[in-house]
Formats: C-alpha cells, structure tokens, sequence
C-alpha cells in the first residue's frame, strides 16, 4: 500500500488537474474557431498532454529542489 501524500502533493494533483481539463477545452475551441477536423481524441488531447507533462516536471524539479 502507498503511503498517504501530503496535503501540497494532492493539491498539486488537483491543479494539474484543472489545467489538464481547462487545456482540453481550450485546445477544442481553437480547433472549432479555426475550423480544424477533430477526427480522434488524439486531436483533442496530445497538446495538453504535452503541457500538462512539462508542467509537472517543471514542479518535481522545484519540489526535489526545495526539499534539501
């Protein structure tokens, strides 16, 4: 069984969770108003992938460091 996280890594979860849903939405405007086919789900979800991915990165690398 995994240890219970603190109350900043779940609100991390939670945030990065925002941004993923927020991104989705956005990411499908822009195709609307461009007028981009959205064929597949792929289409919808590889740039907040992306982000989301590079985001989350970004925080583990600030948290390892902060943590010393």
């Amino acid at each position: 069984m995994m240890a219970k996280p603190c109350e900043r890594c779940r609100r991390i979860r939670y945030q990065l969770t925002l941004i993923f849903g927020s991104l989705i939405l956005v990411n499908f405007v822009v195709r609307l108003f461009l007028g981009l086919d959205t064929k597949t789900v792929y289409d919808l979800l590889l740039l907040p992938s992306l982000i989301v991915l590079i985001l989350a990165g970004f925080i583990f690398l600030n948290k390892k460091a902060n943590v010393k």
